[in-house]
């Protein structure tokens, strides 16, 4: 009689194919997410700054795994009390926002294009765990930005 416990590789692989295919995989932006408050801050002497509110409705945790701006040469996230290098992925709970503002997350623009000028809007593209990406527009200013935590 065989043992039901042995796992046979021919289960191993069915399970690894719905564990796939339950991982959501969007077309477009994901649903039940928003990008608000988009702003590009120049400052002199530095980068410039990004900063932004991220806005999940699902019940599902969300989990950003890049970041992209054809005006910026690189485009990294970061977090002020952190002493080395970008963030690589960030992970928004569900039923919760996730501000990026001063302080705390932002991204930094740096080799900024002629197109991150005062007055112009750039889009900058957030990319989300399945590849779902959601692009939104980003204000750019001088100086200090006008959000608050």
């Amino acid at each position: 009689m065989p043992d039901n416990r042995t796992l046979h590789p021919a289960r191993i692989r069915l399970a690894a194919f719905l564990l796939l295919a339950a991982t959501p995989a969007w077309a477009g932006p994901p649903p039940d997410v928003t990008v608000s408050r988009g702003q590009i801050v120049l400052l002199s002497g530095s980068p410039a700054m990004g900063f932004f509110t991220v806005t999940n409705t699902s019940s599902q945790p969300l989990l950003i795994d890049g970041w992209s701006a054809p005006a910026c040469g690189a485009l990294q996230l970061e977090e002020a009390s952190a002493t080395s290098g970008g963030i690589i992925r960030l992970t928004v709970p569900g039923k919760s926002q996730l501000a990026f503002v001063r302080g705390g997350y932002h991204l930094t623009c740096r080799n900024p294009t002629a197109a991150v000028k005062a007055g112009a809007t750039i889009p900058v593209t957030i990319s989300f765990r399945g590849g779902a990406t959601l692009t939104a527009p980003f204000t750019v200013g001088v100086g200090h930005h006008l959000q608050t935590k």
